[in-house]
């Protein structure tokens, strides 16, 4: 039976609203992965970096699955979050990116989106 490994980290994000972000991080592997060792989800450090300098959160990854095929490949799910000047957590970002498929170093950059809701809510949070 083949087997993947998983070794990595969550290294960091920036450009968003607030400052002071968290991760939250799932891998979702399909029906064929099986785990043998290693957490899939978590959650990285509360980083607090000067203004316009990215968070740094350094989280080690390392997942050990059995397969049997590749349909449902590994894909990585991100929540980014921030904490604000009264220490409540708010929504910074979606993101999800696929596991590289070949053996080798990669360095992956996730995309992320938030809802913005309709025009509404945008003017009532904005107050």
């Amino acid at each position: 039976m083949a087997e993947l490994h998983l070794v990595g980290q969550l290294l960091g994000g920036g450009g968003f609203q607030l400052n002071n972000l968290f991760c939250k991080f799932t891998i979702e592997a399909g029906a064929n992965f099986r785990l043998l060792q290693g957490l899939t989800t978590g959650q990285t450090h509360c980083d607090y970096p000067n203004a316009d300098e990215p968070a740094v959160w350094a989280h080690p990854i390392d997942v050990h699955w059995s397969l049997k095929g590749i349909d449902g490949w590994p894909k990585l799910l991100i929540e980014v979050w921030g904490v604000d000047q009264f220490g409540r957590c708010e929504l910074a970002g979606y993101g999800c990116c696929m596991v590289p498929t070949h053996a080798g170093t990669h360095e992956l950059t996730v995309r992320t989106w938030r809802p913005c809701g309709n025009l509404r809510e945008q003017i009532t949070s904005a107050q």
